[in-house]
């Protein structure tokens, strides 16, 4: 997190790679959009919300968040479950 609450080793922005924050973003991205056993995965409305809302309290980077919004459609059909292309939630 980009604010310094980040497991393990709390890392305020300055010291964080741009690699590092863009495996943060996939990572989150990944863990609302997947199927997981316990809920199905989140629209793509409520997806974006949550990290928009991570982004403005400095939990993740903004313009990386900005790209994934204005790409939603391409980053989701990376994503696990969606391979046939149709399944755009």
């Amino acid at each position: 997190c980009l604010d310094g609450s980040g497991y393990p080793f709390r890392l305020k922005a300055d010291a964080l790679s741009l690699g590092s924050r863009i495996v943060a973003v996939a990572d989150i991205f990944v863990a609302l959009r997947e199927d997981r056993p316990y809920r199905q995965g989140l629209p793509q409305k409520e997806i974006l919300c949550i990290m928009k809302k991570m982004a403005e309290s400095l939990k993740l980077d903004k313009n990386l968040v900005g790209l994934l919004v204005n790409n939603y459609k391409a980053v989701s059909l990376l994503v696990s479950g969606s391979e046939a292309g149709t399944d755009i939630r």
